[in-house]
């Protein structure tokens, strides 16, 4: 049997070679010929009965030890049956039915959605149904120089979505999918520029400072605040205790998770007075609420 692959990264690797096993584990497993760093494309002749489970892989060696290996694929073995070569005599097989459909075209993947889910995740779903010989879907976005990078890559046709890490939120860095089928043939789908799932960033009540003083012995800041929303969406991530520094800046003195803490008693920056601090609340997408400024002498 012959197994296509892809690499996330060559160095160090002077071979490749299929494995076929018949455990899950790869235990016991038996190596095809190895082939190049380049080629993409190994064979490896199984030993297991026909009809019993096959578990195959590849991997990367350098020097004649193992470097990594990829995740086991589980086939069933069939018998081999050679490809019948026609009598130069025979007249061959009649036309083909008129009523036949024409085989399935390889078609690209459509990229339905691609929101925005945290601060730095995103969630991409597609819809891709093509002929026989699929291997494998990789979920690329635009970076800044407008090259593809890959985020993702999937050997399972279902199911047909993604979360994780983005390269950015930048509207104009888009994403998309590619099919490739065991030929190494792509397909690239429509590209789609990420949108915030739910409600928008900045959602949240502003927070109001109900007290803030540095005490005289110690010259900590101890601030109080009082906050109203006790169901912000979307959801509450942390507070921010803030102090104006002398580049007329906001600096943040600490970050609290706890939306139900509405204090805090710290050392404030040294800058000459009058001092002024706020109390921020973010939520999950970066969106933030501030409260007025208090001065403190």
């Amino acid at each position: 049997m012959e197994l296509g692959f892809s690499v996330n990264h060559t160095e160090g690797v002077d071979a490749s070679a299929a494995i076929a096993s018949p455990y899950p584990n790869l235990a016991g497993a038996t190596m095809g010929d190895s082939v190049g760093p380049t080629v993409r494309v190994a064979s490896v002749t199984s030993t297991v009965a026909e009809g019993e489970p096959v578990y195959v892989a590849v991997r990367a060696y350098s020097q004649g030890q193992t470097l990594a290996t990829s995740l086991g694929t589980r086939l069933t073995a069939t018998a081999y049956e050679p490809i019948e070569v026609p009598d130069p005599g025979d007249p061959g097989d009649p036309p083909d039915d008129p009523d036949t459909p024409p085989p399935m075209p390889f078609n690209p993947p459509t990229l339905q959605s691609v929101n925005q889910v945290g601060p730095q995740n995103i969630t991409v779903g597609w819809f891709w149904v093509g002929p026989a010989g699929f291997h494998r879907f990789v979920v690329q976005h635009k970076d800044m120089a407008g090259d593809w990078t890959n985020l993702a890559t999937s050997f399972d046709l279902t199911p047909q979505e993604w979360t994780g890490p983005a390269l950015s939120m930048d509207a104009g860095q888009t994403v998309r999918v590619v099919v490739y089928n065991i030929e190494e043939a792509s397909q690239a789908s429509n590209e789609l520029s990420s949108t915030l799932e739910g409600s928008v960033p900045g959602t949240l009540l502003a927070l109001v400072v109900q007290h803030a003083e540095i005490h005289e012995s110690g010259g900590n800041l101890y601030i109080v605040w009082s906050w109203l929303d006790n169901l912000p969406e979307p959801p509450f991530d942390h507070f921010s205790v803030q102090q104006l520094d002398g580049m007329s800046t906001w600096q943040t003195l600490v970050m609290i998770s706890t939306s139900t803490i509405a204090n805090w008693t710290g050392a404030p920056l040294l800058v000459p007075p009058p001092r002024q601090f706020r109390v921020v609340a973010v939520d999950a997408m970066g969106g933030e609420a501030a409260s007025e400024a208090v001065v403190v002498t």
